[in-house]
């Protein structure tokens, strides 16, 4: 097994820098939560220090700030794999497993959909003084040159989206909801719909408003057309409902699946409740319209909840079955029984070898 959980080995690291990380995966592992510079204040660290080491992890992407904007920021320390054997432990099969990572039942969260829009990232890199004011990220040109839009947020629910443009033309569309997942049923894959029709329209209405232009219909395709390019399938397990102590303390097991897919189990923590889960998952690379999509998982979903709801008629047919089986043994045990008494009596009443039987005499009939 090599473990990769701890990476203050990393030699790229600089000591202050491999103390702030181990720092981040303490307060996670005990409180719950992120680490701030005032966390990092307390090591005895000025305040820029701090600013600098936690810049430098994010960088090489160890620590990522919350999703929430807060002062001061919080950042999450970034948990690598542990590669097992593919055919893992008692336990971990058993989350897996009673984790529902099979067709038609479990959830979904970091979703990933991409399609092409036609002239959206030099129209947005031509205004970008516009759409900076608007909140849109513009990334240097001398390398990715990505367009990042503001977060469109899921009224209600703990979930929220965004757009990035690339230079290549395509649009990457993401959506984030790991607290808060989305159930992989025909109703849930609506939602989804729904939510990212929403999305659509909020763009196209910002860059129209803005510029006062008018977008070709091409530039932002309809959402069904969308490709659903990964998500992460799965739900938190049914076996074990909260870890404590130092069992899977800061463990994130991948492994390579019998199907020749990636699957994981990791601990989760949910800030409302105080608890920490471990949640199995499956990353799956659809690569298919959300429309598709929608079709497939929605059919799958409906088979299983049939399959369900037939298993206390199938469990009691087998026990009928099963009361069957023992009282037909016991008949024909009767009727084996009832076979050698007959051979038995036969037998006894049958006359000695070598004496003649006797025939009854015909009475005489007069006409």
């Amino acid at each position: 097994m090599n473990n990769q959980g701890n990476l203050t080995n990393n030699t790229r690291l600089r000591p202050l820098d491999k103390k702030v990380y181990e720092l981040a995966r303490k307060v996670y592992r005990e409180e719950g939560r992120g680490i701030s510079i005032l966390d990092v204040a307390r090591l005895g660290y000025s305040k820029k220090t701090a600013q600098q080491a936690i810049y430098r992890l994010r960088k090489a992407g160890l620590l990522h700030p919350s999703p929430a904007r807060t002062k001061p920021q919080f950042y999450y320390p970034v948990e690598r794999p542990v590669n097992v054997s593919p055919y893992g432990g008692s336990l971990l099969l058993g989350v897996l497993w009673d984790g529902g990572l099979w067709p038609g039942l479990g959830f979904v969260h970091d979703v990933r959909l991409g399609f092409v829009g036609v002239g959206l990232w030099g129209l947005l890199w031509g205004f970008r003084g516009v759409f900076e004011g608007l909140g849109f990220r513009f990334r240097d040109r001398r390398e990715s040159g990505d367009v990042v839009s503001p977060r469109f947020l899921w009224r209600g629910r703990r979930r929220w989206g965004w757009f990035v443009f690339h230079r290549s033309g395509r649009v990457t569309v993401c959506l984030r909801c790991d607290d808060d997942p989305i159930e992989a049923s025909f109703a849930g894959l609506v939602g989804l719909a729904n939510f990212l029709s929403d999305m659509r329209r909020w763009l196209i209405d910002t860059v129209e408003y803005s510029l006062r232009v008018r977008l070709d219909p091409a530039a932002v395709p309809p959402v069904d057309e969308w490709v659903v390019m990964s998500w992460h399938f799965g739900q938190d397990s049914l076996t074990v409902q909260e870890v404590s102590g130092k069992a899977f303390q800061g463990a994130n097991i991948t492994f390579k699946t019998w199907s020749d897919e990636y699957a994981r189990a990791y601990l989760k923590f949910f800030p409302q409740s105080r608890e920490v889960k471990v949640r199995a998952e499956r990353v799956e690379k659809p690569g298919k319209t959300l429309s598709q999509v929608i079709e497939e998982r929605a059919a799958a979903h409906e088979v299983y909840r049939e399959v369900t709801s037939l298993k206390p008629l199938i469990a009691e047919t087998n026990k009928l079955l099963n009361e069957f089986a023992k009282q037909l043994r016991l008949h024909l045990k009767v009727l084996e029984e009832m076979r050698d008494t007959l051979t038995q009596l036969r037998e006894a009443l049958a006359p000695p070898p070598g004496t003649a039987v006797k025939r009854r005499a015909e009475p005489d009939y007069v006409a």
